[in-house]
């Protein structure tokens, strides 16, 4: 197990004269990238909302093959932020600089209880569980495990072509 001595603290590089490779390829868990990356499957594109939703999927997929699963479940909710104020902004047809600055304002719980969206209770349901998790694991210290972040992602990717199918 690596401890905080193993690092240097000027460059945050890994020592390599205490830390031997092996363990920490162990530690991790790279044996199982591929295995976890094909998990989550491809990259969601939505046509409309590419370079955000493109950049964030990447991402977790990246934190989650990586065993870094309270990060991938954190990406999955700001995912989801994002995609759900393009989403507002198009539905509502959104154009003032006022109003799109407005909605870039609002968080994930408010743009999910919003009635102009018509979001159907299995699909809110779904948008709370990621962002609940989500909160645990920021405000409250609380990890995530491979099992509740791979369902988190699946969730997110149900939410996201839901919306635009």
């Amino acid at each position: 197990m690596l401890t905080e001595d193993d690092l240097d603290r000027n460059s945050f590089a890994i020592d390599t004269a205490t830390v031997n490779p092996v363990e920490l390829y162990d530690e991790l868990d790279l044996y199982s990238y591929w295995e976890r990356s094909l998990e989550v499957g491809p990259i969601l594109l939505v046509e409309k909302n590419t370079k955000p939703s493109a950049g964030f999927f990447e991402e977790k997929r990246s934190c989650y093959s990586l065993s870094q699963y309270a990060s991938s479940v954190v990406l999955c909710r700001a995912l989801l932020e994002e995609v759900l104020k393009n989403y507002y902004k198009e539905k509502m047809n959104v154009t003032s600089e006022k109003e799109i600055e407005d909605l870039w304002k609002r968080d994930l719980y408010g743009l999910i209880g919003d009635e102009k969206l018509y979001l159907k209770g299995p699909l809110k349901d779904r948008l709370h569980r990621v962002r609940l998790c989500a909160k645990q694991v920021v405000h409250r210290g609380k990890g995530a495990g491979q099992k509740e972040a791979l369902e988190h992602i699946k969730n997110t990717r149900s939410v996201i072509e839901e919306l635009y199918s």
